[in-house]
């Protein structure tokens, strides 16, 4: 499968990089916090073992939600994920490079690199499924030089996502960096080896946004205290294959580019900005009313830990208000001074973000 250079149509692209005051940003955490590990699965329709590897995959992420992430890649490299019949096609050729004994180690199914750690003993980022555990659990003990953050909305008139990220260093890094950002999706049916009927799969690598095999660098200062922002527009239209945008996720993380191995990373739903109407997972964790609202409203983040830095901005993302709790519950917002229309209720805490609409009647 060839690659198609057209599939990307960034209308922006502007990257600023600058020392903060603290204040400056916007959607990352400024505090020190341990890394994400990125499990990036290597699996196939026609392994029978691959089954057995998505439970475990699954397995680690119900354990450690808030602090891992999947990626399943499909590369047509391997025999194992030629489609059956006419199924639809899961491979992207773009995961080939990783799939190669040269990059890997070892080519296998299941296996999956653990934030592309080179492992000292045997010298190989391949991991067999039995250490996926392990080697997560060491990954989040380890403090990460680099916060990051995202956002992600769809444009229906327009087919496309808009996101936006930003990272925060916490130290120093001398090695160049970049950065990475996948578009994974959820819900998508096919035959599997080893099952029998329709078998559902998750988290499956559909397009990555950054150009390049590698990701895009940062550019600039990486001195303890900068802050990077990107803004990116991606153009759903040319996609390999349409995308359910309800089902589809934005994969963010940034990588030392001397070794390749990630810092850290995030995740958040493609959508966010409708995710109170979609129902999508860990939306119930914040709670705003009376929502519609007439002056004054709350927001309800007792289920969320740590400092919480809240903003309410209008449609065109322009903060109106900000409140930072370091130890409440909750928190009275009055706009008397808005006038009725649609506004979104961000809530940052150090490791994620939280959108929510508010119609003030």
């Amino acid at each position: 499968m060839k690659f198609n250079s057209k599939l990307f149509l960034f209308l922006v692209l502007i990257f600023c990089i600058f020392f903060i005051d603290g204040k400056s940003q916007t959607i990352v955490g400024t505090e020190p916090v341990t890394k994400i590990a990125i499990l990036e699965e290597f699996t196939g329709v026609r392994c029978g073992y691959c089954p057995d590897g998505h439970r475990i995959a699954r397995e680690v992420i119900a354990e450690y939600p808030d602090r891992s992430l999947v990626i399943a890649f499909h590369p047509s490299n391997s025999g194992l994920t030629d489609p059956i019949g006419n199924d639809i096609d899961l491979r992207r050729s773009y995961t080939n490079a990783f799939y190669d004994n040269a990059f890997i180690g070892e080519r296998y199914m299941p296996g999956a690199m653990i934030n592309r750690r080179k492992y000292t003993v045997v010298e190989k980022r391949m991991v067999g499924r039995h250490l996926w555990k392990s080697k997560v659990e060491s990954i989040i003990t380890e403090r990460s030089p680099v916060n990051i953050g995202i956002t992600s909305s769809y444009s229906e008139i327009f087919n496309t996502l808009s996101i936006n990220l930003e990272l925060y260093y916490i130290s120093d890094v001398s090695e160049a960096n970049r950065i990475n950002i996948f578009l994974i999706e959820d819900g998508l049916i096919t035959r599997q080896s080893g099952t029998n009927g329709n078998y559902e799969h998750k988290n499956i690598f559909r397009e990555h946004i950054t150009e390049g095999q590698w990701g895009e660098l940062v550019t600039g200062s990486r001195r303890e205290g900068s802050l990077y922002t990107a803004k990116y527009v991606f153009d759903l239209s040319g996609t390999i294959d349409p995308v359910n945008i309800e089902n589809a996720r934005v994969v963010a993380f940034v990588t030392n580019n001397s070794n390749k191995e990630i810092y850290s990373g995030t995740v958040v739903e493609a959508n966010q900005l409708l995710s109170d109407v979609n129902n999508i997972e860990n939306n119930h964790k914040i709670k705003i009313y009376p929502n519609p609202c007439g002056n004054v409203f709350r927001v309800d983040f007792s289920v969320l830990s740590g400092p919480v830095n809240i903003q309410i901005t209008d449609v065109s993302g322009h903060i109106i208000q900000t409140k930072r709790s370091e130890n409440e519950t909750f928190t009275d917002f009055n706009i008397t001074n808005l006038p009725g229309g649609l506004y979104f209720v961000k809530i940052l805490t150090n490791n994620s973000t939280y959108i929510k609409k508010l119609i003030k009647q």
